[in-house]
């Protein structure tokens, strides 16, 4: 068509539109059915057409044309730049005539983000920017509109990666999204990390289904962690307090934090976040005891915390057992203690004074001889290596100790499952992405070859039985 005669196409069917809405208001709804079918219709040639006579005539539409707005939002649109750009035209003016729409239109575009119409993506940010321009409040509905459109944990997990991903490199539009996003990204990463845990509950086709998609989910968070922006390390360490420690056994998610640990000043953080809340007694205990397994995990396998912070560590560790009561946790703080000593002796020994962790009123006498039996009750593979390395290294004889000093009542014998779990023992999936933050474990502790069809979460080698 030439270029008057688009002209004059554009202008008749402003007209029929014009026509339309105003004998709706009449009751007479038989034109105005009609162009609510056409903007329903996916396969309307003259798409643009209707949209451009739209934009002319957005005055004229009210929230009341329930049928005839909803049409507006839900168009199925090719996802070509310069159509969204007429789209975004007349979703503006929308918005410019009638400020009751700048919901529904942002939940519009909200709902575009996804695989599909990543060519258009440049458009929908210079949108965002536009509508906060135009109506400074909207920022504000930003986060629940954000929330509402987060793509369910049944769609694929490719729509929800390239969701989140939208708004982390959009960071600077809406921060407070962008925070929103990181935590929807740790919660989705944690779902399908505990539901492997009950995974005999599950069908085959199920487990299946949630392994690859958490494998899916890992791989996408490792791919932009590292590179997080400082406005957004916050989210990561509340999504870690809201997500994180609240559920047993996670066998993927620590990656991602130590992922993040990529540097010495980004360890220290993460150990001072963790520490602070193992020495917090105003948090639930059961939040309490798994703080403790990621402060003790991270600790004894990252591999660029520096000796003297580690030494603290325990140190800090030390004054928490004294004056603890709970039995369960004085466990898990003396499994915690040994785990790091046994994969940091060389390093303390090279790098720190540790003769204050051996000697007669030490920590480690302490925690030997005292009634929660950690020698008894802490995982027998830890404390077998623990005896052997300090029996090598001379440092004391943890058995000796025990058998000099008679205990003020008999020792207890209790089950303690969280202390075989290291959060950061690393599926041989991910252990190549990592393999430079984290110690190298022991031949016996390296798990035996899997095949290539099997999952990630498959491949740990924890042994929760004590």
């Amino acid at each position: 068509m030439t270029s008057i005669e688009c002209s004059k196409q554009l202008e008749s069917t402003v007209k029929f539109v014009q026509e339309a809405i105003n004998r709706f208001a009449l009751h007479d709804s038989l034109k105005y059915n009609f162009l609510v079918q056409q903007l329903n219709n996916p396969f309307n040639d003259k798409i643009m057409t209707w949209i451009q006579s739209l934009t002319q005539c957005t005055t004229l539409i009210q929230p009341s044309h329930t049928e005839l707005v909803n049409a507006l939002y839900s168009i199925k649109l090719p996802p070509s730049q310069p159509i969204y750009e007429v789209y975004g035209t007349l979703l503006l003016h929308l918005v410019t005539a009638n400020t009751a729409h700048v919901q529904g239109a942002l939940n519009s575009l909200f709902l575009r983000i996804i695989p599909d119409n990543e060519a258009i993506f440049p458009v929908l940010v210079t949108l965002f920017q536009k509508f906060i321009g135009l109506v400074p409040l909207s920022s504000r509905i930003f986060p629940q509109i954000f929330t509402k459109c987060i793509p369910t944990r049944w769609r694929p997990i490719n729509e929800f990666c390239t969701y989140i991903l939208f708004f982390l490199k959009a960071v600077r539009l809406v921060p407070e999204v962008a925070g929103l996003a990181v935590l929807a990204s740790i919660d989705r990463a944690v779902l399908y990390d505990s539901e492997l845990q009950k995974s005999t509950e599950l069908f085959a086709m199920e487990e299946n289904d949630t392994a690859s998609s958490l494998d899916s989910i890992i791989s996408f968070l490792l791919g932009w962690i590292k590179d997080i922006p400082l406005e957004l390390e916050q989210s990561l360490f509340i999504a870690f307090d809201a997500y994180v420690a609240r559920a047993n056994y996670l066998t993927h998610v620590p990656i991602a934090y130590l992922t993040y640990c990529y540097t010495e000043e980004r360890c220290c953080k993460f150990v001072r976040f963790l520490i602070e809340n193992v020495q917090n007694h105003n948090i639930n205990d059961s939040y309490r005891a798994l703080y403790i397994c990621h402060l003790g995990g991270f600790v004894a396998d990252s591999t660029l915390l520096p000796a003297a912070i580690t030494l603290d560590v325990i140190n800090q560790i030390g004054e928490i057992f004294k004056i603890e009561n709970n039995v369960v946790i004085k466990l898990l703080l003396c499994q915690q203690v040994f785990r790091i000593i046994n994969n940091k002796i060389i390093e303390l020994q090279t790098r720190t004074d540790i003769s204050g962790l051996f000697g007669q009123q030490s920590i480690l006498v302490h925690m030997i001889i005292d009634q929660c039996n950690p020698l008894g009750n802490c995982s027998q593979k830890t404390v077998r290596e623990f005896v052997n390395i300090c029996k090598e290294k001379q440092l004391i004889d943890p058995q000796q100790v025990l058998a000099q000093h008679a205990l003020l009542s008999e020792p207890q014998f209790i089950s303690c499952p969280l202390c075989s779990y290291d959060p950061y023992d690393v599926p041989s999936t991910f252990r190549e992405s990592v393999k430079n933050l984290i110690v190298e474990r022991h031949i016996d502790e390296v798990q035996p070859t899997t095949s290539k069809e099997e999952s990630s979460w498959q491949q740990n080698s924890w042994d929760f039985s004590l």
